[in-house]
C-alpha cells in the first residue's frame, strides 16, 4: 500500500481528516484514536467479543494442561 498525504480540516472546535476513496473506510465507521508520538493511529473498533459468552464457558489453560513449561507453577 502506498502512503497518501491526508489534509486536517477545522470546523468550529473539530478537526477531521479526509480520508481517500480507496482506503475503503465506510461512512459512520468508527474508530478508536491514538495519538503516540507525533504520529495518529486509527484501529477499527469492534464489538466486545465477550459480551456474549456465558459464565463457566471459558476454561483456563491450565485445564488443558497446555502451558508451556516457563509458565507452570510447578
Amino acid at each position: 500500500m502506498k502512503a497518501k498525504t491526508v489534509t486536517v480540516r477545522q470546523i468550529e472546535d473539530e478537526f477531521f481528516v479526509n480520508l481517500p476513496d480507496d482506503f475503503g473506510v465506510q461512512a459512520n465507521a468508527e474508530f478508536l484514536a491514538v495519538h503516540k508520538n507525533g504520529a495518529l493511529i486509527l484501529v477499527p473498533k469492534i464489538e466486545n467479543p465477550f459480551e456474549s459468552i456465558e459464565e463457566g464457558s471459558i476454561k483456563e489453560l491450565e485445564e488443558f494442561n497446555i502451558l508451556p513449561e516457563e509458565f507452570s507453577n510447578e
